[in-house]
Order: C-alpha cells, then structure tokens, then sequence
C-alpha cells in the first residue's frame, strides 16, 4: 500500500471524484475560477494572477479542509463526500465569513 504525500492527496485512483466535486464547487463561488493542479491542491501555490490575498486565504482554508477530509477517512473503507467536506466548511463558518469581509 502507498502512503506518501503525493499518492494520499493526488495520486490515489479512489479519490478523483471526491477533488472533481471539490473543482465544481470552486466553480460555484465567487472567486477565481481554477482548474484543480497538484500546485493548487497539494501545496496551495497559487498563479500570481490573483491579487486578492483574501481570495487566495479562502481557497487555501477550503482547499485545507478537503485534504483534512481526506486524511480523516484515509484507513477508512469509505471515502470523504461532499456532505462531509460541506459539513466541515459550516463547523468553521464562523471564521470563513471573517476572512471573506
């Protein structure tokens, strides 16, 4: 069995759904629309195009959630859904609405 970095949050073949949802759900809010890269989704590095640090502070937090998601249900039999990463995001909304004022 894999177990590094790359294979948990990239390259293992059970969890491509799970970040395309995550991907259709970036196109829903109102920021920079990206296309899911390891940079983005791995390592939170960001094109340079993007000049508001509060944008780029929320997809990181969002993005950060999805990966947690992802470590939680990692020696699961079942995998993370968008319920269980929508569920994380409203436990911490609080502190998303600040970032986004």
């Amino acid at each position: 069995m894999m177990g590094d970095h790359t294979h948990i949050f990239w390259d293992c073949p059970k969890l491509p759904e799970f970040r395309q949802n995550i991907k259709e759900r970036n196109k829903e809010m109102p920021q920079p629309k990206l296309s899911l890269e390891p940079s983005y989704f791995i390592l939170g590095i960001f094109p340079q195009s993007i000049e508001d640090n509060n944008k780029i502070l929320l997809l990181r937090v969002l993005l950060l959630i999805a990966k947690k998601m992802v470590t939680v249900f990692w020696l699961r039999p079942q995998l993370p859904t968008m319920k269980h990463w929508k569920q994380r995001v409203r436990a911490g909304r609080y502190g998303l609405k600040k970032l986004c004022l």
